[in-house]
């Protein structure tokens, strides 16, 4: 029966609720090296530590492009519904002529925006998660993620666009039909 000796860092592990002297004697084993592990052990240390700080700023940084990028969208999302609803003034008209009511033509304006965003989503997914896996890939920690992410995107760009297109569409389905159609 044949007993091995543990590594210089199983014996670290193993003695660290000892004294900072009884650790060096535990490393070195006698032999003069456990300046050189702790060398070694604070660089590493040192070197951990830059990259969470770099990963904090890169996080921070991703975060407000974002937030920007969610700002401008909205915006475009926004004036691309009273485009939108100003074009289609005369066809909600005769729509409501022919007896649509207001109720009809809401959801029909949102169901042609949200169709789009069920669209988008199922192009964005794949894509996300091939680059998200090839970054992920990158850390020393390896992390999983998992299918709500996309779930809670999707429910947030949903809400979003429902709630930009609403204004627009509840003031457009709410004109009177003789007003669009005046000068036909």
């Amino acid at each position: 029966m044949t007993t091995t000796q543990p590594s210089p860092l199983t014996r670290a592990y193993a003695s660290a609720a000892k004294l900072p002297d009884e650790v060096l004697a535990d490393l070195d084993g006698g032999r003069g090296r456990s300046l050189v592990v702790l060398s070694c052990i604070g660089h590493a240390a040192s070197l951990g530590e830059g990259k969470c700080r770099e990963g904090k700023n890169l996080s921070t940084i991703v975060s407000i492009f974002a937030l920007f990028t969610v700002v401008i969208a909205v915006f475009g999302l926004f004036g691309l519904t009273l485009f939108i609803a100003r074009t289609r003034t005369k066809e909600i008209g005769i729509k409501k002529v022919f007896g649509s009511s207001e109720q009809s033509i809401l959801i029909s304006f949102l169901l042609e925006n949200v169709v789009l965003v069920v669209v988008s989503t199922l192009i964005s997914i794949p894509v996300t998660i091939y680059f998200m896996t090839k970054w992920l890939n990158n850390f020393a920690y390896k992390v999983n993620f998992s299918w709500w992410v996309f779930a809670i995107a999707f429910v947030v760009a949903v809400t979003v666009v429902l709630l930009t297109v609403f204004f627009h569409s509840y003031k457009v389905s709410r004109t009177n039909p003789v007003a669009a159609l005046r000068y036909e």
